[in-house]
């Protein structure tokens, strides 16, 4: 049995997914809610649920709190396997290795409904996603900090530069002057 919050549009793929394997629907909500209230508040027998997709487009709570929510979910329905859909994850790299790292490795990214449809069906399966399977996001997050790292890096040689210009620009104004100075012709008197 599944139980889903989505949007229309990951609504009806998660319907006909379910239609092609044989998936009872227990409970479905297509709304804009709180994750917390809608667990603690909706009448569904969770003990009776395999799967809870979650649309994240469709939660009001911060990435922090889904994390907490989520954690404290799956020590009390250990036999649910929650399925996040995460939309905008290029923002969220960050809330997919809080996930990976708490052990939530059933998510879908959004980049069309065929690739909804194709992890779906992989989260729904026997073994579902392992870290194997999103391994790749942690390398993303590592590359992004590191090219943050290579680009300050870069703008602070930048600054360096500029700032050995102006010094190479005053030194230059300044050899000529003493130069001058070295052939002025002096006051003073020698006697010999």
């Amino acid at each position: 049995m599944l139980s889903y919050i989505a949007t229309m549009d990951n609504s009806r793929a998660i319907k006909e997914i379910c239609k092609q394997q044989s998936i009872l629907i227990l409970h479905e909500l297509q709304e804009y809610i709180d994750l917390d209230k809608f667990i603690k508040e909706t009448k569904i027998n969770y003990n009776l649920l395999k799967f809870l997709v979650i649309d994240l487009e469709c939660i009001s709570n911060t990435d922090d709190e889904v994390i907490s929510i989520l954690y404290n979910f799956n020590k009390l329905y250990r036999k649910i396997r929650i399925i996040l859909i995460v939309p905008n994850y290029d923002s969220r790299l960050g809330f997919l290795d809080k996930l990976i790292q708490n052990g939530f490795y059933n998510f879908i990214i959004i980049n069309g409904q065929n690739k909804i449809e194709s992890e779906l069906l992989k989260c729904l399966s026997q073994e579902g996603k392992t870290m194997k399977d999103v391994q790749h996001f942690e390398v993303i997050e590592e590359i992004k900090e590191k090219s943050h790292y290579f680009k300050n890096l870069q703008i602070k040689i930048k600054e360096k530069l500029r700032r050995g210009d102006k010094e190479r620009k005053v030194k230059q104004i300044k050899k000529p002057m003493e130069e001058s100075r070295r052939n002025a012709p002096t006051q003073r008197c020698l006697f010999f």
